[in-house]
């Protein structure tokens, strides 16, 4: 399977997209989309991209969701926030919302998880009255995290393995933090402690960056100059552990080979 950010199809499609402009058939353009839909399934941020077609002025993205930690269920009634992520993305390549906006076309987003699908739809005057905001590339990628953040959330509390459970996470100052809940009977705040530097191990070593939508994440946290804090609640105990990684150490994970 071809390994790629989504939004290289968006910007491969781009390219068809400006048949407004040039004034090509319509014919041209299904040629384009059958080039890139000899390419899928292609790995994307949330799930694989299995295909590409045209309703109307859209081009559409069949996306067939792979993570765990998106469920289609808490997605469909948060739809803003979904939608929110694509512009934030599209926002992100000048030179692909350049093209997009000069081919006045929409972007539609179909999320499958088995057989439950949602739809997010773009428009182009969306995606237009947005471009603003390429001009602070600070603020953009400020909201850019901010999005993900709040996407992830969507998801919560969930359950990560029979002893932890993630209950929460939030942006606090200069850190993206996660909550987590451990089951006390099976682990202590002491034999963490006396274990700090092992656990930290595990931690980076999950932040695996040949996982997209991990590596989009770490990135995010390190173009904002933030750190990752991991909190660890001991019901029993009424104790709490934190473990950081600083922005040295997640600038690290981005340039390992």
């Amino acid at each position: 399977m071809r390994k790629t950010s989504i939004f290289f199809v968006v910007l491969m499609a781009v390219v068809m997209g400006s048949c407004n402009k040039q004034r090509v058939t319509h014919r041209t353009l299904q040629k384009e989309v059958d080039k890139i839909n000899a390419q899928c399934p292609i790995k994307g941020l949330m799930g694989d991209v299995t295909s590409v077609g045209i309703e109307g002025n859209a081009l559409v993205y069949n996306i067939e969701l792979t993570t765990n930690l998106l469920r289609i269920d808490k997605l469909k009634s948060n739809t803003d926030v979904m939608k929110e992520s694509v512009i934030y993305d599209v926002l992100s390549n000048p030179d692909g919302l350049k093209s997009i906006l000069a081919s006045n076309c929409d972007l539609k987003f179909n999320y499958k998880s088995g057989s439950d699908v949602m739809s997010v739809l773009v428009k182009a005057e969306e995606l237009r009255k947005a471009s603003d905001m390429i001009k602070d590339p600070e603020f953009l990628a400020r909201l850019r995290l901010e999005t993900m953040v709040k996407t992830t959330r969507l998801q919560m509390p969930m359950q990560v393995d029979e002893l932890t459970l993630m209950k929460d996470m939030t942006i606090e100052g200069k850190k993206v933090c996660y909550f987590y809940e451990l089951d006390n009977n099976a682990i202590t705040a002491e034999m963490l402690r006396n274990d700090m530097a092992g656990f930290k191990e595990n931690i980076k070593g999950a932040l695996n960056i040949n996982d997209p939508s991990v590596a989009k994440f770490v990135e995010s946290i390190a173009e904002n100059n933030m750190s990752l804090c991991y909190r660890y609640e001991f019901p029993l105990e009424k104790d709490t552990v934190e473990i950081d990684i600083d922005l040295a150490e997640l600038k690290s994970l981005i340039l390992k080979p």
